[in-house]
């Protein structure tokens, strides 16, 4: 797994309080710096990751059945919040609204206002400027 934040790794330590964890005995995460721009604005980065943080948890079937479901639950939105963040704020309006749907329908995310507001939005955007479907 590549975390992209401190808060991702935090949020990760905290994680680790509800269930066993060990050490590994290696670096499982590195800061970095782009240009002056704070890595959690790094959109494209993290459109190109995709959701495999959120596909690696949920095919991982230990993790699945050690983790309590809260948990779990709450990790899975943050990842796929994350990503949909990312494609909206990068201009793929197209591939935020299809994410936006499947995550719905899998129950990764819970459709707020903010959410809502924003895919209607990105059929206004799509018309005014589609850079990238």
């Amino acid at each position: 797994m590549r975390f992209r934040t401190k808060q991702e790794i935090e949020y990760f330590i905290r994680g680790l309080c509800e269930v066993e964890g060990r050490y590994c005995g290696e670096v499982c995460s590195r800061m970095r710096a782009v240009d002056n721009i704070r890595v959690r604005h790094d959109y494209e980065r993290t459109v190109k990751q995709g959701d495999e943080f959120v596909q690696a948890l949920k095919s991982n079937h230990r993790l699945c059945n050690i983790v309590s479901n809260k948990a779990l639950t709450g990790i899975i939105e943050y990842g796929s919040l994350s990503y949909l963040n990312s494609l909206y704020k990068s201009g793929r309006h197209t591939a935020f609204r299809q994410k936006l749907r499947e995550t719905r329908r899998q129950g990764d995310v819970k459709v707020t206002a903010k959410l809502y507001k924003r895919y209607m939005l990105s059929y206004i955007k799509s018309f005014v400027s589609p850079q990238h479907k």
